[in-house]
C-alpha cells in the first residue's frame, strides 16, 4: 500500500506501475498469449512482475487486489530461506539501479527509522512530543496490517523491518555488482 498504491497501480497504463505475486495471478488466455506468456520473460528473476509488465504493455488491464481474505499462502518456511528470497528480487525489481538503492535508502531512513530514533530522544527526555512521528508511522502499518489480516502488534517492529529491507537491498546489491550469482532452491541466477 505504500511502496505502490492499489489505486496508482490499477489506474494507470504505465508498466513501471505494477507489481504482481506470481502464486496468484489470473490472466485471461488471450492476454498470456498475446503477450508471450511465460515465454516473454523467461530470462528474468521477477517474471510475476514482468508478466504484469508485459500484460500492461500491450494495453491489458492488469489490477492488483488484496485478497488475503480469500487466500492463504506461506512463500518461505525459514528466515534464511527469507532472505535469500528477497535478495534474489529485490535489486531486479528496481530495475537494478544503484541510485534507486540510494532514494529508497534514504527515503525509509528519514519516513521510517527517523520516527524511531526521535522516539527514544523522546524516552531519553521525557518529552512525549518525539512520539508522535513515531506513533503515525505505527498506525499507518496498522492500517495496512488490519487490511492484509496480519497481527497489529507487529506494527510496532516497523523500524526492523525497515532495517532488514534496507540490508536486502544492499545485499542484493552487492551480488549483482560483484557479478555473482543469487541462489534460489538449489539453483543460481544472475
Amino acid at each position: 500500500l505504500l511502496h505502490l498504491p492499489l489505486f496508482v497501480a490499477n489506474r494507470t497504463t504505465k508498466p513501471m506501475f505494477t507489481a504482481a505475486c506470481g502464486i496468484f495471478i489470473m490472466i485471461e488466455k488471450d492476454a498470456y498469449e498475446t503477450i508471450g506468456g511465460h515465454a516473454s520473460v523467461k530470462s528474468s528473476l521477477v517474471e510475476d512482475v514482468h508478466i504484469a509488465r508485459e500484460v500492461k504493455k500491450h494495453g491489458y488491464k492488469m489490477i492488483l487486489a488484496n485478497i488475503t481474505e480469500s487466500v492463504l499462502s506461506y512463500m518461505y518456511d525459514s528466515g534464511q530461506e527469507t532472505w535469500e528470497g528477497f535478495k534474489k528480487n529485490v535489486y531486479t525489481g528496481i530495475g537494478r539501479s544503484p541510485g534507486m538503492v540510494v532514494f529508497l535508502t534514504l527515503f525509509y531512513a528519514v519516513v521510517f527509522l527517523s520516527p524511531a530514533v526521535l522516539a527514544v530522544v523522546g524516552l531519553v527526555t521525557g518529552d512525549s512530543a518525539f512520539f508522535l512521528p513515531y506513533l503515525l508511522t505505527v498506525a499507518f502499518k496498522m492500517y495496512v496490517d488490519a487490511r492484509t489480516g496480519h497481527p497489529l502488534w507487529l506494527s510496532f517492529l516497523l523500524p526492523l523491518s525497515v532495517v532488514l529491507l534496507i540490508a536486502i537491498m544492499m545485499a542484493s546489491m552487492f551480488v549483482h555488482k560483484r557479478g555473482e550469482k543469487y541462489q534460489w532452491k538449489g539453483r543460481f541466477y544472475q
